[in-house]
């Protein structure tokens, strides 16, 4: 017989159930763990899938359209035309680039940035813009 107030598990019993609750706890918190590595893991992924080449192609159009913004005081200060064409000719060459960054196609993060280029280099050189290209409707316009 027990006594009054005494619990029917023994500290043999007390113990075993402390070790396999904290194993339990310890089975949660690994869970927990692993789905909080994978939502972090298809985060980067997707950053490093359709972020980051949308960053470089936009540092690589900023570039290019740094050096087209540097080459125009040189153009106004050429003397003979061999230097305007020489000038014209580079500035070609960074317009062939940012095309050329353009026509990669876009995500769906860079879609409206890539048309913002698009509508600034139609403005700033139609002629050829629309010589090399189905005809374009800029949404800024």
């Amino acid at each position: 017989m027990t006594a009054p107030g005494a619990s029917r598990f023994g500290i043999g019993r007390r113990l075993g159930t402390a070790f396999a609750l904290s194993a339990l706890f310890a089975v949660v918190a690994c869970l927990v763990g692993w789905l909080s590595y994978e939502r972090i893991s298809l985060s980067f992924r997707e950053i490093g899938e359709n972020d980051l080449p949308a960053a470089t192609a936009s540092a690589r159009i900023a570039q290019a359209a740094g050096a087209v913004t540097a080459a125009a005081p040189l153009l106004s200060q050429a003397g003979t035309r061999e230097q305007v064409d020489q000038i014209a000719g580079r500035l070609a060459a960074h317009l062939r680039e940012m095309r050329a960054l353009l026509a990669v196609p876009a995500t769906r993060r860079a879609a409206n940035v890539s048309a913002l280029i698009l509508c600034i280099v139609s403005i700033s050189n139609p002629a050829s813009f629309q010589a090399s290209k189905p005809p374009f409707k800029c949404p800024i316009i």
